[in-house]
């Protein structure tokens, strides 16, 4: 059984960085750009703090529910709407596999590490 959700948060998501060759020849990255998609749910997780010789480091955690095919490859990124950018970290986490419902959403995972 396919669960239906509402799809009620937005946040932008972009692609994967592509290889370009600017005027001189070089090779360079290029961000892919960000597109607005609808989300089941997203919430900033702080996982580690870590000090030492004069620097605070913050990482923090950004977890996407969403539909699997709007779902972004690693090397993407997600926009949250007070402008952050957050790194997508490894592949989408499927919880569709299993013998009780099939949600149909996806759990992606960003990282953003302050300082």
């Amino acid at each position: 059984m396919v669960m239906g959700f509402a799809l009620t948060q937005v946040l932008d998501v972009s692609g994967p960085a592509t290889v370009t060759v600017d005027r001189f020849g070089n090779e360079r990255e290029t961000p892919g750009a960000f597109a607005p998609v609808r989300v089941f749910a997203w919430s900033v997780n702080p996982r580690d703090e870590e000090q030492g010789d004069h620097v605070l480091r913050t990482i923090d955690e950004l977890k996407v529910i969403l539909r699997a095919e709007d779902a972004p490859t690693a090397g993407g990124r997600f926009r949250t709407p007070d402008g952050q950018v957050w790194e997508v970290e490894g592949n989408p986490r499927d919880p569709n596999n299993n013998p009780w419902f099939r949600p149909g959403l996806v759990v992606c995972m960003g990282r953003k590490v302050t300082g």
